[in-house]
C-alpha cells in the first residue's frame, strides 16, 4: 500500500504555510487520497487497512481544511477604534493568542482584540466571534 505524505498538515507544519499553500496541499490530498484507493484496489489490500489508512489521512487532511479557514480570517484589525451609538472600544496593542480544540486537532492563532480602555477587559475578538467561537462576543452593533 502507498503511504500519503500528508505532513503538510501536521500541527507545527502548517501554521508557516500561506493560504495559498494550503489551498493547493488540499487539492493534492485529495488526488492522491483517490490514487491510494486505487492502488490498493489494485494490489488486494484489505478493505479494514484501507479503511484505517483513509480515515487517518482524512483526519489530517480535515486539520488542513480548518488551518485554510483560519488562516483565510485575517488578524481581525477592524482599525484603532470601532464604535456604536452608545459606546466605543480601543484595539488593544498586543494581539492575544486563540486556541481551539476541534476533532481534527488543535489550532491557534493572534487575533487583534478590543475594549474600553488599555489592560481592560477584552470586549471583542472579531475572528472569534466570526467563527462563533466560545468567548466574547462581537455586538451586532460594532461595525
Amino acid at each position: 500500500m502507498k503511504i500519503l505524505d500528508l505532513s503538510t498538515f501536521d500541527n507545527h507544519f502548517s501554521d508557516a504555510l500561506s493560504a495559498e499553500q494550503l489551498k493547493n496541499s488540499l487539492v493534492e490530498s485529495g488526488a492522491h487520497l483517490r490514487d491510494l484507493v486505487v492502488s490498493s484496489a489494485n494490489d488486494g489490500n484489505s478493505f479494514g487497512q484501507v479503511e484505517r489508512t483513509v480515515f487517518q489521512a482524512l483526519k489530517k487532511i480535515g486539520f488542513g481544511a480548518m488551518a485554510l479557514l483560519i488562516k483565510l480570517q485575517g488578524d481581525g484589525d477592524m482599525g484603532h477604534k470601532i464604535a456604536s451609538a452608545d459606546r466605543s472600544l480601543s484595539k488593544n496593542p498586543n494581539p492575544s493568542v486563540t486556541r481551539i480544540r476541534s476533532i481534527f486537532g488543535e489550532h491557534s492563532f493572534q487575533e487583534c482584540t478590543y475594549g474600553t480602555g488599555i489592560n481592560k477587559k477584552i470586549d471583542l475578538r472579531p475572528i472569534s466571534a466570526r467563527l462563533d467561537l466560545p468567548g466574547p462576543r462581537m455586538v451586532k452593533e460594532f461595525h
